[in-house]
């Protein structure tokens, strides 16, 4: 027993990798492969050497660990966005401290050898994921950081009855972010990664910048003209088109006054070292091009009021706010940093769906009106000249005048006893322009952004396709037929279809199923949503599964760059491509 932690090492521990040529050859040995990062710029050759051409038919490559354990500690401190020296390091510190010999040493080349054959596992299984599935979506953006330009590329995959978010690459870009380099980008990796991607891409979502969508040379227009099949979905992401939208109408409505007093505010509060320490809290900053840092400095005003305007008149501030200022806080705080912010952060989900996000816009957009009493304007020859009145839409002064109420006792009192009624128009009509061009922005949203069959997003709940008849869905299949058969029979299509007509007839005369429909409605997520029918449907659901992967947004691609930002910061601006990957 005393030997054993120190010799343990036997041939049941080993782990034996096999990867595709193309895998180690054109991906990690190409496209990841950076000369100046790897240690003392040895050759490819050398940096490959972990891998060795087996002589089966196949002709894989192959890799052997022999110590399992070892690799596995590595891996762990690789995850956790540890350098290659520190992995080592604290390797060794780990095995002497409890004794742990049969781990063996380690040096950082051992540490790259494992990260290399880490990012060559991980995109491995997912080139065998895709091949498993007959179609699939992906998001993708660029971004820089630390020098450094990344094309960021996820991908949505229906697998086992749940649908998976998978980061696929941060592939560093050596030249200027043009569509036609990014295209090139994409198809070079889908090439290795899938080689059958054109026939089953079905959708692809970006931030719809210019180098994305444009109409002949954007990287996204140039892989739907190589996916050249009805149903293939072009995505713009709503939540990106809100962000503009929320940032306009705050640069619109809030003019410089608003913004040189809210600064000298925030400079003032953050120099304050007594008010500082008796609050034990310091004032956010505020970035006049982010909304969301607006909204945070407006909530913490509204909660800190008290404090902060006693302190004030203590210290006879001569920069005091106006009484109307502080009712434009209170706006922004109910507006912003609630309504808007929660919409913002419900639709940023792993595997939110296309249409479950257009609710969130829709809901929110019915919340402002009901907030703040925004209306169609009917052309009933009434007078409207005391109420708000904007492109076909109205606010009526009692409801804007109650909403600035309903923020509470102190905005209630200021607006009613401490303003003018020249001050107390000019702010309830300022708060129902601000709301009623947010409205009208939620409007012009299209979250589909284009599609090449011209047809919207199909159902994929059953709550939605009981609301389908058979010869609308044969629509939908007929879409999909190509994609679907290059994976599948046309028998398993008419499965599809039978399916469907089983589930209408279910929902009509099975009340307990209509039920389990009807209360399943309010589900967000494809898994939810199928759960209310059990294990029936299973060709019908693997047909919406694959139709439900259209990423909403890219959310989940900019979770990716925060993440790298956090990782490749100041002070680590020479971690490696190699090493962020592994991360």
């Amino acid at each position: 027993n005393t030997l054993a932690p120190h010799f343990d090492i036997r041939d049941k521990d080993k782990l034996c990798l096999y990867f595709d040529t193309n895998i180690i050859e054109d991906l990690v040995g190409g496209m990841l492969f950076d000369l100046n990062d790897e240690e003392d710029c040895i050759s490819k050759e050398k940096a490959l050497s972990m891998f060795e051409l087996s002589d089966d038919i196949n002709s894989r490559y192959t890799t052997t660990i022999t110590n399992t354990k070892r690799f596995e500690l590595v891996v762990a401190y690789i995850s956790v966005g540890s350098s290659f020296r520190q992995v080592a390091r604290l390797f060794q510190v780990t095995k002497d401290n409890l004794k742990l010999g049969y781990l063996g040493s380690i040096h950082r080349a051992d540490v790259i050898s494992y990260a290399r054959i880490l990012v060559a596992f991980s995109l491995q299984s997912i080139k065998d994921l895709l091949s498993r599935t007959w179609c699939y979506s992906v998001a993708f953006d660029g971004s820089t950081h630390q020098h450094t330009s990344y094309l960021d590329i996820r991908a949505r995959v229906y697998h086992e009855g749940t649908i998976k978010n998978i980061h696929v690459i941060a592939l560093p870009m050596f030249a200027r972010h043009t569509g036609d380099y990014m295209y090139n980008l994409f198809r070079e990796l889908f090439d290795i990664l899938d080689p059958l991607w054109k026939q089953k891409l079905v959708g692809v979502t970006t931030d719809g910048a210019r180098s994305m969508t444009g109409t002949h040379r954007g990287a996204v227009t140039r892989i739907q003209n190589d996916a050249s099949q009805e149903g293939f979905y072009r995505i713009w992401c709503a939540l990106h088109q809100l962000d503009i939208v929320v940032q306009k109408c705050i640069t619109k409505y809030f003019n410089d006054e608003f913004y040189n007093v809210l600064t000298a505010v925030i400079g003032y509060l953050r120099r304050q070292q007594m008010l500082i320490q008796r609050m034990k809290a310091k004032c956010p900053k505020v970035c006049d091009t982010r909304w969301l840092s607006l909204g945070r400095v407006c909530t913490w005003l509204s909660k800190e009021k008290d404090v902060v305007l006693e302190y004030m008149n203590e210290k006879n501030y001569s920069m005091k706010p106006k009484k109307a200022w502080w009712i434009h806080v209170a706006a922004v705080e109910s507006i912003i940093a609630g309504e808007v912010n929660y919409a913002f952060r419900s639709g940023q989900g792993l595997t939110t769906l296309v249409g479950e996000q257009q609710k969130i816009l829709n809901k929110l957009k019915s919340n402002l009106q009901e907030m703040v009493g925004v209306h169609r304007l009917e052309d009933n020859g009434s007078n409207h000249e005391d109420d708000y009145v904007d492109s076909g839409w109205i606010v009526k002064k009692e409801d804007a005048v109650a909403f600035i109420k309903d923020c509470g006792l102190f905005y209630q009192n200021l607006f009613e006893h401490q303003l003018t009624p020249v001050e107390q128009d000019e702010v309830w009509r300022d708060i129902a322009k601000f709301v009623v061009s947010i409205i009208k922005g939620l409007d012009d949203i299209e979250q589909q952004h284009e599609s090449s069959s011209g047809h919207k997003l199909p159902p994929v709940l059953p709550s939605e396709l009981v609301k389908v008849r058979s010869h609308e869905f044969n629509g939908i299949i007929s879409q999909q037929g190509t994609r679907y058969q290059s994976f599948y029979s046309y028998r398993d299509l008419e499965n599809i279809q039978a399916e469907h007509k089983e589930l209408l007839s279910s929902h009509r005369n099975e009340k307990a199923l209509k039920d389990s429909i009807s209360d399943g409605k309010h589900l967000t997520s494809f898994e939810d949503g199928w759960e209310c029918v059990g294990a029936r449907f299973g060709k019908l659901k693997q047909f919406c599964g694959g139709l439900a992967t259209v990423f909403p947004g890219t959310a989940t691609v900019e979770s990716d760059f925060s993440v790298l930002n956090w990782e490749k910061n100041d002070h680590r601006a020479n971690l490696t491509d190699l090493s962020l990957e592994g991360i």
